[in-house]
């Protein structure tokens, strides 16, 4: 590490490694969407997203700080996912503004469409609900920014419901003695 890292400096830089795998992830996901092998990378570079935060935090608290408790631990976890979160949701509205142009909408029309899934979607809420849900859906996906906020909050959800996981995982391991 270097003399006189912060921990914010850190954070921002682990969490722009987060943030570029989990890009990746989201990238292959939507061209995965056709081709089971592409979402299968998507599926694995979401993991190697989680295992980067896990071994930043297992680093920074080996080499710098190896009294991190769990409370300072789980902040520094927020940091990074915070910082990936902005990264990613700055590559899903490139994708959903320029790139998509309606792709992922009528991808998900085409599957509804399949008569299993349809019964699917009724089984799970009311056959009257199923056509406002489904109509609210693809007009979300139609808009690039509707669908970037869409996807931002999906992705703070999950931010938030990984940090314990990561914490926890990140605490685990040999403490060593910091050296200066």
């Amino acid at each position: 590490m270097r003399e006189g890292y912060t921990i914010r400096q850190y954070c921002m830089e682990r969490g722009t490694l987060v943030g570029i795998t989990t890009s990746m992830s989201f990238l292959a996901s939507m061209y995965g969407l056709n081709n089971i092998p592409v979402g299968h990378i998507s599926n694995l570079l979401a993991l190697l997203a989680w295992a980067i935060a896990i071994f930043s935090i297992r680093r920074w608290r080996l080499q710098v700080e190896p009294s991190l408790t769990f409370g300072h631990t789980w902040r520094m976890v927020l940091g990074i996912y915070f910082y990936a979160i902005l990264l990613t949701a700055a590559v899903q509205y490139t994708y959903f503004a320029f790139l998509d142009h309606g792709r992922l909408a009528m991808q998900m029309e085409q599957l509804l469409a399949i008569p299993e899934y349809h019964q699917m979607l009724e089984q799970m809420f009311d056959s009257e609900d199923t056509q406002t849900i489904v109509q609210q859906v693809l007009t979300v996906f139609r808009i690039p920014a509707k669908a970037t906020m869409q996807m931002l909050w999906m992705n703070t959800l999950l931010a938030f419901i990984l940090t314990i996981p990561t914490t926890l995982l990140g605490l685990i391991g040999k403490k060593t003695m910091h050296n200066k």
